[in-house]
């Protein structure tokens, strides 16, 4: 198998930490009997020769020694070996331009009759994922297809005729599919077969679909249905800390099965969000832990990347925080955390649990305690899930944990934005945050971002100006809290700004340029500084401040118009700060309307500044009106992406919707248009 493995050059190659010479041993290390070497060998080659689905030329190499891998009865693990394949190739991805992702594409789908052959293959794990790979890389869907059908006949592992089901949705064959939807006598390849016809079906489905779904996952929670045994070894690897993740989560199940087909389900449902949560809301309703665990992790996703009507379903995921099940209300939890406004339906039973909750905890995945405060073994607390949602809700209930966590004297990490959210209803904590200020001195002030807190207090954190004074005053954060607390600030904090002004350069000086001008410091002072900095360095934010100096920047709208024509299409931020001021100074909606339109279609994060934009536009705005309506109805996040996340796309996406039918209202748009 390995006659080859030496003979090429492999430190002439590279991997995602260097040299490739360490690849022959990860290759020799999946063919020993021993499991534990096996799942190390296959990490290093996830964690290296395929880093983060990367494909390198020592990737495209070692392709050759994989397949023979698969093809060896004597070896065990190969199904593993198999899935490693599938990924390197991209079996299942959009075509890759690159060449070295082509190679590899063409080195792994050409294998097809491999594949086919590993169908009879004595290892189940094998023909599972044989299955797949025939149906991604066969030489025709047809006779794949049939070879499929008739291997299920005889086939008798569960796994491999669920996998048979799932390839056939991808081949086509809605009629066998139908059959096994609705003929089937095993409830989870049933399910299987109608999660294939509504991903095939993904605008009209069966209408009877959630129904005929929520009456087979009756079958499936109510059928014990042991989980795979454990391993039985540890290995220091991601792929083993995952494999023993695993392990806990279906330990105590009755159907650990049925979170992966309730995940499937959902999405092969796609766009059709009052069916996700018909589904996800009955369930949520159901009398099992594990049926309600399922429906408020599953949630999760719906939620962050759909927008829909959801107050029934957020209550109801809320309602989980009071069960006695641990993990239920861990997920529960983990589900409202980042969701913004949406969590609102959830705020008393929010309120409530945080009430009930422990000042402080270690972190415990297998029993979540839910603190306000997490301690986490190595590293700074965080704020825990309860507090942390609650406080995004900018909840007054909130508050006084947050107190409790200032006046613990813990470095917290990034407490303070969570009580700048607060804006002024927050005033009642500034004292606490001068507090720690002076205990943390000029070394560690940034700790916790207390004067984040500050800034989103603004005004109101007037009383915190001596302890601003005493930190750095070239900082950008200091400068910006001077500026927030406004002219209550101005007799102490302007000759401060004003030094800052004078000696300060790039981005610092615009910094300072801001916070006089908010202090009510002289447009005659501050301009020069942003003029200059405009002609330098168009990215540098000095046309966000010119934005707010508003008309009195007037000298400034030839420079505006310079910046927002000449700015390079691959930087196109400098280019809308100037359009935005530009407006501002000039009220000139002809000039910047073209170039807000232009950038909308393929700059969805560009979008909830341009909205706020044509809101302030008014009736200016009117013919940005199809642009806008066309984002409200539309059915996915703005900023939803398979291949990313963030903590901030609810609360983003949520803030777009709101500018765009503030806009759409003051262009003067009526609802029957």
């Amino acid at each position: 198998m390995f006659a080859e493995l030496d003979r090429v050059d492999w430190s002439a190659l590279t991997h995602a930490y260097g040299p490739a010479d360490d690849v022959p041993e990860m290759l020799r290390g999946l063919v020993s009997s021993d499991p534990a070497t096996r799942e190390e060998a296959l990490d290093g080659l996830y964690g290296a020769v395929h880093h983060q689905g990367d494909v390198y030329e020592c990737t495209v190499a070692a392709i050759p020694f994989l397949l023979d891998i698969a093809a060896d009865t004597a070896i065990d693990g190969r199904g593993d070996v198999l899935d490693l394949v599938a990924s390197i190739g991209g079996v299942d991805d959009e075509p890759h331009t690159d060449p070295l992702y082509e190679q590899a594409h063409r080195a792994v789908t050409g294998a097809g009759r491999l594949y086919l052959g590993l169908l009879t293959d004595p290892d189940a794990g094998v023909r599972r994922a044989a299955v797949a790979m025939s149906a991604a890389c066969g030489q025709g869907a047809e006779p794949v297809a049939e070879t499929l059908r008739r291997r299920f006949e005889i086939e008798t592992d569960p796994e491999v005729l669920t996998a048979i089901i799932a390839a056939m949705g991808r081949l086509g064959g809605p009629g066998w599919l139908g059959e096994q939807a609705a003929g089937q006598a095993d409830p989870v390849l049933r399910l299987t077969a109608l999660t294939a016809v509504a991903r095939q079906n993904p605008d009209t489905p069966p209408p009877d679909i959630v129904a005929t779904a929520l009456a087979t996952f009756g079958e499936i929670y109510a059928h014990d249905t042991p989980p795979t045994a454990p391993a039985g070894f540890s290995t220091d690897t991601l792929i083993g800390a995952l494999r023993e993740e695993a392990e806990r989560q279906a330990a105590d199940r009755r159907s650990p099965q049925a979170s992966s087909l309730l995940h499937d389900f959902s999405e092969a449902l796609g766009d059709r969000v009052e069916d996700r949560t018909r589904l996800l809301t009955a369930l949520l309703g159901g009398p099992a832990w594990e049926t309600r665990y399922d429906a408020a992790l599953r949630s999760s996703r719906l939620l962050q990347h759909w927008r829909g009507d959801y107050d029934e379903l957020v209550g109801l995921v809320g309602e989980q925080l009071a069960d006695e099940h641990p993990r239920l209300r861990g997920q529960a939890a983990e589900t409202l955390k980042d969701l913004g406004d949406l969590a609102a339906p959830a705020a008393d039973a929010l309120a409530a649990a945080l009430s009930e909750a422990p000042r402080e905890a270690a972190s415990d995945r297998t029993d979540p305690k839910l603190p306000w405060l997490v301690l986490w073994e190595g590293g700074e607390p965080t704020v825990g899930p309860l507090l942390y949602a609650l406080a995004r809700l900018r909840d007054r209930r909130a508050l006084p944990a947050l107190r409790w966590v200032l006046e613990s004297g813990r470095p917290v990490r990034h407490i303070g934005p969570f009580i700048g959210r607060f804006g002024a209803e927050a005033a009642e904590l500034v004292p606490v945050v001068r507090t720690r200020l002076r205990e943390l001195g000029a070394e560690r002030w940034e700790d916790g971002g207390l004067v984040q807190a500050l800034i989103g207090i603004g005004e109101a954190s007037a009383g915190a100006v001596d302890e601003l004074l005493a930190l750095p005053p070239h900082e950008h954060q200091v400068l910006t809290a001077l500026g927030a607390v406004g002219p209550r600030a101005a007799d102490a904090a302007m000759p401060v700004v004003r030094g800052v002004l004078d000696t300060g350069e790039g981005q610092t000086a615009v910094v300072a340029a801001r916070s006089l001008w908010r202090l009510g410091g002289d447009p005659g002072l501050v301009l020069p500084v942003l003029l200059r900095s405009l002609s330098e360095d168009p990215s540098g934010g000095a046309a966000a401040v010119i934005a707010e100096l508003g008309p009195v920047a007037a000298q400034a709208a030839g420079r505006l118009r310079k910046a927002m024509r000449s700015g390079r299409a691959e930087r196109p931020w400098p280019r809308l700060r100037a359009a935005v001021a530009l407006w501002k100074v000039t009220g000139d909606a002809d000039a910047v309307l073209p170039l807000l339109s232009g950038l909308w279609p393929a700059r969805p994060f560009m979008r909830r500044d341009i909205a706020e934009c044509l809101a302030d536009m008014g009736t200016a705005a009117a013919p940005a009106r199809a642009l806008l309506r066309a984002e409200v109805t539309r059915k996915r996040r703005h900023n939803s992406s398979d291949n990313g996340w963030s903590s901030e796309q609810v609360p983003e996406d949520l803030a777009l919707l709101r500018a765009c039918r503030t806009a759409l209202r003051a262009s003067g748009a009526t609802d029957g248009e």
